[in-house]
């Protein structure tokens, strides 16, 4: 890809710092790391982590990775001594500008930014968190950031009109991706496709915590169970509440209808293998799961209101939208229609043209990341 000379590469610090907790591959992080080191700028990785995916990935693409792992912990001595790591690194690598990521990463780079000359710019990933010490902390966050960027126009609306934070502070600017790195070529889809055989084979994919309403995706595949439909659900991933969904499947007797397939590396084969991705998750900043079903070209099923949906789904147009509070009578009516074949056929074409165009990665979407460091 060739870049037009915007004046931004002059501009731009010289060596910038992704700060991020993990060590698992993030296909907007490692974008956003590749294309400025593509740039020409000195691009470093800094992880809570230990050496990983993320770090291997990153140094085949000329940026310098690196990791401190201690315990973690939530004690005051634990942020302390990555604070004072984060401090002491910019100093010996003479970093100018910090990119941080997540939580867990944010509250240190706001109290190291004043004991370093870097700018610091977080990027807030979630709409709300479900404990105190968490929300504690992103009051802290806004408190002290100088500049936020957001994906969402929801995120941003909640932060500026209900978390009060000054609107100067918080910048919107979608996520970026390089979707050439997305895996198209599935192995597996055809035997999972025989292994489910189902007219309608419908994909759950996300953690079994509270806020993903896993049980309403059941709920909906029970309804129509019951009817008589040949549908079957794949529900991908783990968590706390996986025990009770499993317990609903018993319960209303949808053994046959209802597969927990756990925590799986090769999400991608179940995204090609299903039909529709259904998604009652009841907060979302910007939902890669999404992403990678319109890649497939696939039918979803999302929440209005929740992360950047309401962005880019116009509902029957290119997705299904139901009902942010109350989902599950909009989820087994949209189910239906997909199941007789009521719904547009070119309805997951004009997902996958929306998604590629509002998110594709390009020299304008690289630079407006840029620019947020530079100005």
């Amino acid at each position: 890809m060739v870049y037009k000379d915007t004046g931004a590469k002059k501009k731009m610090p010289e060596n910038i710092l992704i700060y991020y907790p993990s060590n698992n591959r993030s296909n907007a992080t490692e974008t956003l790391a590749c294309e400025f080191a593509s740039l020409g700028h000195r691009v470093f990785l800094l992880t809570h982590d230990k050496d990983g995916d993320l770090h291997r990935l990153l140094a085949q693409n000329n940026v310098e990775v690196y990791s401190f792992n201690i315990e973690k912990g939530r004690s005051l001595s634990y942020y302390l001594k990555h604070v004072r790591h984060l401090i002491r690194f910019c100093k010996a690598h003479n970093i100018t500008a910090i990119q941080s990521h997540l939580q867990q990463a944010n509250i240190v780079a706001v109290i190291a930014q004043y004991f370093i000359r870097a700018k610091v710019v977080v990027y807030r990933h979630h709409l709300i968190e479900q404990n105190k010490m968490s929300n504690f902390f992103d009051e802290v966050i806004n408190l002290l950031a100088r500049q936020i960027v957001v994906p969402s126009s929801v995120i941003y609306n909640h932060m500026v009109m209900e978390e009060k934070v000054k609107p100067e502070k918080v910048k919107l600017v979608p996520y970026v991706y390089d979707f050439t790195k997305f895996a198209t070529t599935t192995v597996k889809s055809n035997e999972i496709k025989n292994a489910y055989p189902a007219k309608l084979l419908v994909l759950l994919c996300g953690r079994f915590v509270p806020l993903k309403r896993n049980d309403i995706a059941i709920k909906a595949i029970g309804a129509l169970a019951k009817k008589g439909k040949d549908i079957k659900l794949l529900a991908l991933d783990s968590g706390p509440e996986l025990e009770t969904c499993k317990k609903i499947v018993q319960e209303e007797g949808l053994e046959k209808n209802v597969f927990f397939i756990g925590y799986t590396t090769n999400v991608m084969d179940y995204v090609a293998a299903c039909d529709v991705l259904i998604h009652p998750s009841y907060t979302e900043a910007s939902s890669n799961t999404v992403k990678e079903a319109a890649i497939f070209s696939k039918k979803v099923i999302v929440c209005e209101g929740v992360g950047d949906f309401s962005d880019y789904i116009v509902n029957t147009e290119n997705g299904y939208m139901v009902d942010h509070e109350n989902p599950l009578p909009g989820m087994i009516t949209y189910l239906e229609e997909i199941y007789e074949g009521k719904s547009s056929p070119l309805m997951g074409e004009k997902l996958k043209e929306t998604v590629f165009s509002r998110f594709n990665k390009s020299p304008e979407t690289i630079h407006k990341h840029l620019n947020v460091l530079t100005n």
